[in-house]
């Protein structure tokens, strides 16, 4: 994944508490495991894929060379969560109209479909069945159960044979 795919992921993962903290103006315990998640991806941004400019690398007698960064690794962790946060939270306050009549409607019906919240966010390309936005062909639109281990082939050297993985 590109780097601005990752950070993408950092802020859907921190979606959750910024919206609690602009909306109720306190965090709560709901994003634990989103929080947890994005702190360990940010980790492997820094230490593991150089993502944030510094290569501060230290090799120890063949173990493994990310696996004893520099407290700057811990700072500039730091900066990419407070970096994503702030990039959701700004998504937030620039759609806070169409979050609140998405709430509204889910406290007054439990659930929508998707053409109403599309409607109430104001989301043309989402609405209208099949012709939803997306490219490609309609099994390319929603995703796909992968096969099963025992069904997947294996293209090896000596051509297809089929594999029988462990279930």
């Amino acid at each position: 994944m590109t780097r601005r795919e990752l950070m993408a992921k950092l802020m859907v993962l921190l979606a959750g508490m910024a919206a609690e903290m602009h909306t109720f103006g306190e965090p709560s315990t709901r994003a634990e495991d989103d929080l947890r998640e994005a702190a360990n991806l940010a980790r492997q941004m820094v230490e593991r894929w150089a993502m944030t400019g510094k290569y501060e690398f230290s090799a120890d007698n063949g173990r493994d060379p990310y696996s004893r960064m520099d407290a700057s690794s811990n700072q500039e962790v730091r900066k990419l969560l407070k970096r994503a946060e702030q990039a959701a939270l700004t998504i937030i306050q620039d759609n806070e109209r169409r979050l609140r009549a998405v709430a509204q409607a889910l406290i007054e019906s439990e659930s929508l479909n998707i053409d109403e919240v599309a409607r109430l966010a104001g989301l043309a390309g989402l609405e209208g069945g099949d012709d939803d936005g997306f490219s490609g062909p309609p099994s390319s639109r929603r995703p796909q159960a992968p096969p099963s281990p025992r069904e997947t082939e294996y293209s090896g050297y000596g051509g297809s044979e089929r594999r029988d993985w462990p279930a």
